[in-house]
């Protein structure tokens, strides 16, 4: 379970606000290779934004409404693909520019593919290698014991002995930030799914690092109570955490037999990644490069919520610890927010922006013709600071350099981070009237979100038409892209998307294949998952955790569901409902899918939001005969009068696919004519037939064979 990870009360930060968040993204490049691993994705997803305290939070309707957008474009997912400015500036400082092939202009995919000898293989253990490194850990005297006050973090002096002295000199001198003071005990229960999160038992200290499984480590005095540390342990152990318990004395005498025990267990998880050079090394950065820069945009986003950034001045930002890759990412975040401000007629981009990253020289952008392009910097304006301090933790010493408004630090916990989004209350339709005036944006997010080139044939047309709260029927054949039509616009849109799918099959294949893209924040409802998991999924829901929800029509008639909906409306919005394969409404509502029969009236009852405005109906379907569109317009209740309620190609001629009928005799068995066709295939294609029946990767040759019945085979 997914939670938000609070500090102890008194982890008082003097000047800043804490907020542990998972944000990150991934190359392109590099994405297939290090996608699948959940302990990379956690270590380049998890950190923790400082936010300076006493600079006043007032933005606009407007920059909070861009920066919502653009703070959920981010999280998405834990690694999600990077903008493409981040992934070219990445690609750039680690030396494979060079190494690397731009995809060409007929390629329907844009980025990056390796050369032959580009060397871009690292493992998702040579990234994690890269990504632990710290600096000696100085613990910040903010959280020190203090004699005079009862809050402090540290409440004795063997715990700080330990951390201060101990650490240190058994584990060595970055060891330190491996080690959370008064760790939230019960947040860790409920992350197991084991607890609600609701108490506030703390543990003395918590070790945690990607090398190993965590350990609670509790320093005990005279006076504790054996009986209660035993359930507390036992409930720690159930959900994965070992507990060490060390006794004050051995402590301040610095040696012991548990503190050799604790010393074993966490050295051999501080060793557990060999070091990496070379190559290998320059890939790794290039990984951890494109997670940092999205850090960087979130932190802008904020800054633009906050109204630190304001509309139309101009912007002076200054980023230290981090170089071109930063200053791209804030180039990509400018283009984001100005694709929302044509989308929705709002007002949140700088009349310039001027962006000093690193040790580069600065850079001014101005927005003009659509395009973000390089002028001379203007002085004043509103001016932002922000420290990336990858090799500090979250309790490592601040130091004083110069106004800082954010400080980003790597965070480490066992523990997925809650994700929740909420937006405004009221649907908002998108400014231009025409496609012609949104394409522009449009293209923009394609290529930005899933690294598409360009829309085919009425793609940009539907996600327009669902943009503008329009119900609509959309007819294109398979392979057109009916699912970036629905995925686009769900997140183009404040709050979540719904989609009905009629078998567990599809809906697994549509959450896998938005998986493909980094993007997690999607689940399926099914009956596949026992009772308990769905229930923590459904609270999960509620809370705003997930982007994409994807269920069968009948998920709409549990009590259950339609009571997560109505909680969820409370607080965020239901901005698409998505009927794929919305033929079934036709051919199945009639016959053995009942469900199907009023699925338009319930979406839309079930997705209205407070003002009972319901959510625009969006009908997907690759094969559907004129009375079986003219039964979906009907049943889902769509305007048929309405020029864009039906999308679909003026011909459905695929130049592309060719067949040959080859006809049988009910008299003659069937089977000895697939099995000469199975034979001549290979000299149909060219092929010997020993390669034509070879696996070949993405070229092997493969089929699909029909039968009427499962008897049939």
């Amino acid at each position: 379970m997914p939670v938000e990870w609070t500090e102890d009360s008194a982890a008082w930060r003097p000047g800043f606000v804490p907020e542990y968040l998972s944000v990150g993204a991934l190359p392109r490049i590099l994405h297939d290779r290090l996608c699948h691993d959940p302990r990379l994705a956690q270590v380049l997803s998890q950190y923790l934004l400082l936010s300076r305290r006493d600079r006043t939070r007032h933005g606009t309707a407007d920059s909070r409404f861009a920066s919502a957008l653009l703070l959920k474009i981010l999280r998405r997912g834990r690694t999600p693909l990077a903008t493409l400015n981040v992934e070219r500036e990445a690609l750039r400082i680690r030396g494979f520019l060079d190494r690397v092939s731009e995809l060409a202009a007929d390629n329907p995919e844009v980025g990056w593919d390796p050369r032959p000898s580009a060397r871009l293989r690292t493992k998702p253990e040579s990234v994690l290698s890269l990504a632990v490194e710290r600096t000696p850990f100085i613990l910040d005297s903010a959280f020190d014991i203090d004699s005079v006050s009862d809050q402090s973090l540290l409440g004795s002096d063997a715990e700080a002995s330990f951390l201060k002295t101990w650490v240190p000199s058994a584990l060595g001198p970055t060891a330190g930030h491996w080690f959370t003071p008064q760790a939230p005990l019960d947040k860790l229960i409920e992350s197991g799914g084991m607890g609600d999160g609701s108490g506030a038992r703390r543990c003395d200290f918590l070790f945690s690092h990607p090398g190993g499984p965590p350990t609670a480590i509790e320093i005990d005095g005279p006076e504790h109570d054996t009986v209660a540390d035993e359930v507390r342990d036992e409930s720690l152990r159930s959900v994965g955490i070992d507990v060490l318990r060390v006794t004050n004395a051995e402590v301040l005498h610095g040696r012991g037999s548990m503190l050799d025990r604790i010393r074993a267990r966490c050295n051999e998880t501080l060793t557990a990644f060999r070091p990496v050079t070379g190559d290998d090394k320059a890939a790794a950065s290039l990984a951890i490069d494109c997670a940092t820069a999205a850090k960087v945009q979130f932190a802008v986003a904020r800054a633009v919520e906050y109204g630190w950034l304001t509309a139309g001045t101009d912007w002076e930002i200054n980023i230290r610890g981090m170089g071109a890759p930063a200053a791209a990412g804030v180039l990509d975040a400018l283009m984001l927010l100005a694709g929302f401000d044509v989308l929705y007629g709002g007002c949140s981009i700088p009349a310039t922006c001027t962006v000093r990253a690193g040790d580069q020289s600065s850079i001014t952008w101005v927005y003009t013709d659509g395009e973000w392009v390089v002028t001379a910097a203007k002085a004043g304006g509103d001016r932002v600071h922000i420290a990336v301090e990858s090799g500090s933790s979250p309790f490592h010493a601040i130091t004083k350099n110069g106004p800082t408004d954010f400080v980003i630090r790597p965070a480490f916990v066992p523990a997925l981070l809650a994700t929740e989004q909420s937006f405004g209350l009221h649907r908002r339709s998108v400014a231009p009237q025409t496609y012609q005036e949104a394409s522009e944006p449009l293209t923009m997010f394609l290529r930005n979100v899933f690294r598409k080139r360009a829309f085919r044939p009425l793609q940009g047309e539907a996600i327009f038409n669902a943009l503008r709260q329009n119900d609509s029927v959309v007819l294109l054949p398979t392979g057109a892209g009916k699912s970036i039509i629905y995925q686009l616009a769900g997140l183009l849109m404040p709050g979540l998307t719904l989609v009905v799918d009629p078998i567990i099959a599809l809906i697994e294949d549509q959450v896998n294949g938005l998986h493909a893209y980094g993007i997690d924040c999607a689940v399926p409802i099914t009956g596949a998952i026992d009772r308990a998991e769905r229930e923590r999924l459904l609270w999960r829901v509620e809370r705003g955790e997930y982007l994409f929800v994807l269920h069968s029509p009948e998920r709409l008639q549990s009590p259950q569901f339609r009571s997560t909906l109505r909680a969820l409306v409370e607080c965020s919005l239901v901005n698409l409902a998505v009927i794929d394969e919305a033929h079934c409404v036709s051919e199945w509502g009639h016959d053995f899918r009942p469900a199907y029969l009023n699925l338009g009236n319930n979406l839309r009852r079930l997705g209205a939001d407070r003002a009972h405005r319901p959510p625009p109906l969006l009908a997907l379907t690759g094969t559907a005969s004129r009375a079986v569109l003219r039964d979906m317009l009907t049943d889902l209740g769509i305007d048929r009068g309405r020029s864009e309620a039906l999308v679909r190609p003026h011909s459905f001629d695929r130049p592309e696919i060719h067949f040959e009928i080859v006809r049988t005799s009910p008299r003659e068995d069937p089977r000895g004519t697939l099995r000469g066709v199975l034979n001549a295939l290979p000299g149909k294609f060219g092929l010997p037939r020993t390669e034509f029946y070879r696996p070949s990767g993405r070229d092997t040759a493969s089929g699909i064979v029909f039968v009427p019945t499962v008897k049939s085979r």
